[in-house]
């Protein structure tokens, strides 16, 4: 059996694991993206299909880890903290890298817009701005630069919520793969120590 470090992931474990990584490397990229300046590049389907792809992914770990011994034990009922432990336990620099993940992904969830822009068939850019007075919004029209503003804070959410959950699946993916402490230092779990 191929086991990665110790982590004991097997090859489709292994594969699921890095898939999820590389979607959120990739998410966290287009988040930064965002930032840069310049004119907005980056086509409107791109974030969405990244969103897709890691809702898949991070299905796949949910069910991955909801039939297996690990998430039984890590996140059934009555686990008493167990997952923060197995967390806890993890190797370092794989902590590090979901603490960095995780707080890139505020980071980006703070700068992500409130407000949806579009733009009609004229070429008017606009913001439809739910308030009091207007059944259903009052819609405004936004200049070139806001509307660019607006759309790349739009994008900023969605691809920041896509790094989130590819995180989150490729913890789910750990979860599964995790065994019972005393089965790794090679004991029988049901024999008393």
């Amino acid at each position: 059996m191929d086991r990665w470090g110790s982590l004991g992931l097997e090859r489709g474990r292994l594969a699921h694991f890095l898939l999820a990584c590389a979607l959120c490397v990739l998410a966290l990229l287009l988040t930064a993206a965002t930032w840069l300046p310049g004119p907005d590049r980056l086509p409107r389907g791109v974030p969405l299909a990244l969103l897709l792809a890691v809702l898949l992914v991070f299905a796949a770990a949910v069910v991955r880890s909801r039939f297996s011994a690990g998430g039984a034990r890590l996140l059934g009922p009555g686990n008493d903290g167990r997952l923060l432990w197995f967390v806890w336990d993890l190797p370092a620099g794989l902590k590090w890298c979901y603490a960095v993940v995780f707080a890139l992904t505020l980071l980006g969830l703070a700068g992500a817009g409130t407000e949806q822009v579009r733009t009609d068939a004229h070429g008017v850019h606009y913001a439809v701005r739910k308030d009091g007075g207007h059944p259903g919004g009052e819609r405004v029209v936004l200049s070139d630069a806001a509307y660019d503003r607006a759309d790349r804070a739009e994008i900023r959410g969605f691809t920041a919520g896509a790094a989130l959950f590819s995180a989150g699946g490729s913890l789910l993916v750990l979860v599964a793969a995790s065994t019972d402490p005393s089965e790794r230092a090679g004991r029988d779990p049901r024999r008393p120590s």
